[in-house]
């Protein structure tokens, strides 16, 4: 079994990020619709972070396998 068939695409959204991509969060951050949001560090990186997971699933696809 490897990661592509348990869905998990490296990065998620398959691309690089541009500028807009920040310009739209900071957009979003400064609009009424945030209103509420508070106190958050706002990762904006399209799950590359989440790479951070990758050795714990390539464990978890192992023991499945």
């Amino acid at each position: 079994m490897c990661i592509g068939r348990l869905g998990i695409s490296y990065p998620p959204n398959n691309g690089i990020s541009q500028p807009e991509d920040v310009a739209d969060a900071v957009a979003w951050l400064l609009s009424d619709d945030a209103r509420f949001v508070t106190g958050q560090s706002i990762l904006v990186d399209g799950g590359f972070t989440l790479g951070g997971l990758r050795p714990w699933l390539n464990e978890v696809v192992a023991e499945h396998a």
